[in-house]
Protein backbone atom coordinates (compact mmCIF):
# COMPACT_ATOMS: atom_id res chain seq x y z
CA UNK A 1 0.00 0.00 0.00
CA UNK A 2 2.92 2.54 0.95
CA UNK A 3 4.87 1.64 -2.62
CA UNK A 4 1.97 1.83 -4.24
CA UNK A 5 0.94 5.43 -3.06
CA UNK A 6 4.41 6.54 -3.82
CA UNK A 7 4.61 5.41 -6.91
CA UNK A 8 2.00 7.12 -7.79
CA UNK A 9 3.30 9.98 -7.05
CA UNK A 10 6.92 10.20 -8.38
CA UNK A 11 7.24 11.47 -11.35
CA UNK A 12 11.06 10.99 -12.72
CA UNK A 13 12.67 13.81 -14.17
CA UNK A 14 14.29 12.75 -17.73
CA UNK A 15 18.11 12.53 -17.40
CA UNK A 16 20.97 11.01 -19.36
CA UNK A 17 22.39 8.78 -16.01
CA UNK A 18 21.42 5.40 -16.61
CA UNK A 19 19.14 3.62 -13.68
CA UNK A 20 19.73 6.65 -11.25
CA UNK A 21 19.28 5.47 -7.58
CA UNK A 22 17.74 7.22 -4.59
CA UNK A 23 17.32 6.42 -1.06
CA UNK A 24 15.37 7.75 1.05
CA UNK A 25 14.42 6.94 4.95
CA UNK A 26 11.51 8.05 6.88
CA UNK A 27 8.85 7.31 10.15
CA UNK A 28 5.62 6.74 9.75
CA UNK A 29 3.35 6.92 13.10
CA UNK A 30 0.32 4.63 13.71
CA UNK A 31 -1.89 7.53 12.85
CA UNK A 32 -0.25 7.18 9.44
CA UNK A 33 1.83 10.72 9.49
CA UNK A 34 5.35 10.58 7.62
CA UNK A 35 8.27 12.43 9.74
CA UNK A 36 12.13 12.46 9.32
CA UNK A 37 12.04 11.95 5.47
CA UNK A 38 15.52 12.38 4.72
CA UNK A 39 17.90 11.28 1.79
CA UNK A 40 20.26 7.98 2.60
CA UNK A 41 21.78 8.36 -1.16
CA UNK A 42 21.36 10.74 -3.61
CA UNK A 43 21.52 10.24 -7.65
CA UNK A 44 23.97 13.23 -8.04
CA UNK A 45 20.85 15.54 -9.84
CA UNK A 46 19.22 17.36 -7.35
CA UNK A 47 16.34 17.12 -9.76
CA UNK A 48 15.75 13.61 -9.74
CA UNK A 49 16.52 13.83 -5.77
CA UNK A 50 13.84 16.45 -5.24
CA UNK A 51 11.12 14.27 -7.30
CA UNK A 52 11.96 11.37 -4.95
CA UNK A 53 11.20 13.30 -1.47
CA UNK A 54 8.05 15.50 -3.39
CA UNK A 55 6.44 11.95 -3.65
CA UNK A 56 6.82 10.86 -0.05
CA UNK A 57 5.38 14.27 1.19
CA UNK A 58 3.00 13.62 -1.62
CA UNK A 59 1.31 10.50 0.07
CA UNK A 60 1.57 12.30 3.72
CA UNK A 61 -0.33 11.19 5.66
CA UNK A 62 -0.92 7.52 5.12
CA UNK A 63 -3.35 5.72 6.19
CA UNK A 64 -3.28 4.78 9.96
CA UNK A 65 -2.40 1.74 10.53
CA UNK A 66 -4.58 -1.63 11.56
CA UNK A 67 -5.66 -1.98 14.60
CA UNK A 68 -3.95 -4.71 15.17
CA UNK A 69 -0.59 -3.85 14.63
CA UNK A 70 0.62 -2.68 17.95
CA UNK A 71 3.63 -1.22 16.77
CA UNK A 72 3.86 2.64 17.16
CA UNK A 73 5.78 3.94 14.03
CA UNK A 74 7.83 1.85 11.29
CA UNK A 75 11.04 3.51 10.16
CA UNK A 76 11.24 2.89 6.27
CA UNK A 77 13.55 2.44 3.38
CA UNK A 78 12.77 3.44 0.37
CA UNK A 79 14.23 3.25 -3.06
CA UNK A 80 13.68 5.04 -6.07
CA UNK A 81 15.73 3.74 -9.01
CA UNK A 82 14.19 5.03 -12.94
CA UNK A 83 14.85 1.90 -15.20
CA UNK A 84 14.73 2.04 -18.96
Amino acid sequence: MVEDAIDQQWVAPPLTLNNPLVVLKFRIAKSGEISQAHMVQGSGNDHYDLAALRAVQAVNPLPPFPPDLQKSFLDVSYRFIKQD
